[in-house]
């Protein structure tokens, strides 16, 4: 099971190859798609079926009792309830079909017009940023555009932060996704200010909700409300981009693949 306080961590962190992880796959050829191991020190099970993992995902609240990584133990049970019934109130599908994709389509549209007056681009740190726009916007009303600085490397490190030992050392990598975690934070901040100070700028969206929500709801302060800003921007931009990152590279390698797309 690994070493005595890591247990198998440091085998499981993955690299930067999109294959899957070599640890991985030797233990499923070993043991199947369902296996036990030791991360950071605490016993885990593996699942490696995508059918048993999609039933496991729709059997929350059911069979299924959640349960966090340490970085993420404030948001579990009620609060996690609540927020997503939040959330599903700005993010649902009618909303979704009115008024969320022709914003994300005029943001495409734009980072793409941006992207032809380049000669070299990054396709992920593009998308990544142009992500972090939208997302920003639909949560807290940020504009992203009004900054020099990229808070989408900042999103970045942090995930390579979570999947790093947590080794607070100057240089290391969990040293500087903290770092970018309080500059996240800080931007998120001053949005909360602009809500909660008089006369109170009312702004209808997700942040608004939440703030005025902490009338009723005791367990809601100003810091988790901060902190689920941030907990919502870094899960949406990390899988969203990567997303997009591969689709690009797919397509790009298979052009007949568009040609299947467009005539479907």
């Amino acid at each position: 099971m690994g070493f005595l306080f890591t247990g198998e961590t440091i085998e499981l962190i993955p690299g930067k190859s999109i294959d899957i992880p070599p640890f991985l796959d030797k233990r499923t050829k070993r043991y199947g798609t369902v296996f036990k191991m030791n991360l950071v020190g605490r016993p885990a099970v593996i699942l490696a079926d995508p059918d048993f993992s999609r039933f496991i995902l729709l059997e929350e609240w059911k069979s299924v009792e959640m349960w966090y990584l340490d970085a993420f133990a404030n948001v579990t049970g009620y609060i996690h309830k609540h927020v997503t019934d939040a959330m599903l109130n700005h993010f649902g599908l009618k909303r979704l079909q009115d008024k969320l994709l022709p914003q994300l389509q005029a943001m495409v549209e734009k980072t793409l017009s941006a992207c032809s007056t380049r000669e070299c681009i990054e396709v992920k740190r593009d998308c990544a940023m142009m992500i972090f726009n939208l997302t920003s916007k639909l949560l807290f009303s940020y504009n992203g555009e009004r900054t020099e600085e990229n808070p989408a490397e900042d999103i970045s490190r942090l995930h390579q932060g979570l999947m790093s030992l947590p080794v607070n050392i100057p240089s290391t990598t969990f040293h500087e996704s903290l770092k970018s975690q309080k500059k996240l934070m800080n931007i998120i901040e001053p949005e909360i200010t602009e809500v909660i100070a008089p006369p109170g700028i009312r702004k209808r969206d997700l942040l608004d909700h939440l703030l005025e929500d902490m009338e009723t709801q005791t367990f809601l302060t100003r810091y988790l409300v901060n902190y689920l800003m941030f907990a919502l921007m870094v899960a949406s931009l990390e899988t969203v981009s990567t997303g997009l990152d591969m689709t690009i590279k797919l397509i790009t390698e298979s052009p007949w693949t568009v040609q299947e797309l467009i005539i479907s």
